[in-house]
């Protein structure tokens, strides 16, 4: 551990102009840790659990949903949740400002509020003038700690098209503008159509550790080695037809392959279905594949351009199920590749952007439990207390580790309305919420 802190604290301290890249020397099959290239005479620190931990989910992942009126804001990892908000009409979009300091709402009544995550303070912008038959679709939000900016798209809706898929028509937008605190009333500007924001696929992608560019071509997914790299055939099954594009995932060791969703019973077929990559996770370190479950929505249907909405770390995003709101993680921790978070949204969930470390108190032996409980793994933290030295450290750890073993069980209620006895058993084990690979996932 202390060499492990010793290496870190070192990596912390290299100069900007210092950024790793590739090395010409550096092994394909050799990944590099969190995505960075050690080059020589750089050693890689020797596996760990809680380096393990540090490279799978270094960060707080926080959702925003509705539930009528409220908004509300969930811990994916630990499940908890808090109320931010409280309207009068129904929640209609939500949508976070890049650096995630500000989440603006909009009601179906058309107010529309900027509001302060962490502090539940919320500043009116404004109250939209509907037509008769328009309504709120979405928000996209922009500004920054000084200025409040949030673009509301406007429309007509119609009946369901023959591809299951609401339409919209009369498309407008509403830009809000103003600066953060001020009674000044925002500044409104009036444009036509959709947002021009793009979808994120790209046709081919270079890795973030730049040493692999990964494309279609003849029917597979390559990925093309490059500085000495080694190229690789990625899928083992053939690809499905019409690919939308490619995402790398930020370890560098993943590959994010967008498709148009084959639909179902009244489900719109312009969704989009996800094939992901894994590199080194079959026995012989080849590249593994997972397809999402196509009940699992991962960009609003009928939103042209709508993308993954990621995490900040670049290893999850947010998905929409029958049963609620999902963290999709094809780098699965302990709960599966698909983690139910949250009951059905009124307005489709937003994940909150910008970096926010995890924060621990605990050092030494209960570091690690504390780093565990954190993500959520409560059953493995749980066992390591048990044979932590008694103290004050492990007191104060058990105290939150029963609370976190509540809301868990309280989750669970939520999700499919177990009785007490049959919500404490199902967190008993680790993979408490529902997992994709389950016949009886969501």
């Amino acid at each position: 551990m202390q060499r492990l802190l010793i290496f870190i604290s070192l990596l912390c301290a290299l100069p900007a102009q210092a950024a790793p890249h590739a090395s010409p020397t550096a092994p394909a099959s050799e990944p590099d840790w969190r995505g960075l290239d050690q080059g020589p005479g750089r050693k890689k620190p020797a596996p760990s659990p809680v380096t393990a931990l540090v490279q799978n989910a270094p960060y707080r992942v926080e959702v925003a949903t509705s539930d009528v009126g409220k908004v509300l804001l969930t811990q994916a990892f630990t499940l908890e949740r808090r109320r931010v908000w409280e309207a009068d009409s129904p929640v209609a979009a939500l949508a976070f400002s890049p650096d995630g300091g500000w989440l603006y709402a909009a009601t179906l009544a058309g107010e529309v509020v900027a509001l302060d995550p962490d502090k539940a303070i919320a500043q009116p912008l404004a109250r939209v003038e509907l037509a008769a038959a328009e309504e709120i679709i979405s928000l996209q939000g922009a500004g920054n700690a000084d200025t409040l900016n949030v673009a509301v798209s406007i429309g007509s809706p119609e009946p369901r098209s023959d591809d299951g898929c609401p339409t919209w028509h009369g498309v407008r937008r509403l830009l809000l503008r103003r600066a953060a605190g001020s009674g000044v009333p925002a500044r409104h500007e009036h444009v036509q159509g959709w947002s021009s924001g793009g979808s994120g696929w790209r046709t081919s992608a270079v890795s973030p550790n730049t040493k692999f560019r990964a494309e279609v071509a003849a029917g597979n997914l390559e990925a093309r080695g490059r500085f000495g790299a080694t190229s690789q055939r990625v899928n083992a099954q053939p690809l499905p037809a019409g690919i939308l594009g490619i995402v790398w995932m930020r370890d560098s060791r993943g590959i994010v392959l967008g498709h148009p969703r084959s639909g179902g019973a009244g489900r719109c077929r312009s969704g989009v279905g996800v094939r992901a990559y894994r590199f080194g996770g079959a026995p012989d370190g080849a590249w593994t594949e997972w397809a999402l479950p196509a009940a699992i929505d991962v960009t609003r249907p009928a939103i042209p351009g709508a993308a993954l909405d990621w995490a900040p770390d670049g290893m999850r995003w947010l998905g929409v199920g029958p049963r609620g709101v999902m963290l999709v993680e094809p780098a699965p921790r302990h709960r599966g590749p698909v983690a139910w978070i949250a009951p059905p949204s009124g307005a489709w969930p937003v994940i909150r952007p910008g970096v926010r470390p995890l924060v621990v108190a605990s050092t030494g032996a209960t570091l690690h439990a504390e780093l565990l409980m954190e993500q959520g793994n409560v059953d493995a933290a749980a066992r390591l207390l048990a044979t932590a030295p008694a103290g004050a450290e492990v007191v104060r750890l058990r105290g939150r580790l029963d609370h976190l073993r509540e809301v868990t069980i309280r989750r669970a209620r939520e999700m499919d309305g177990r009785s007490d006895a049959a919500a404490n058993a199902r967190v008993a084990t680790p993979g408490a919420m529902p997992d994709a690979a389950s016949p009886t996932a969501p």
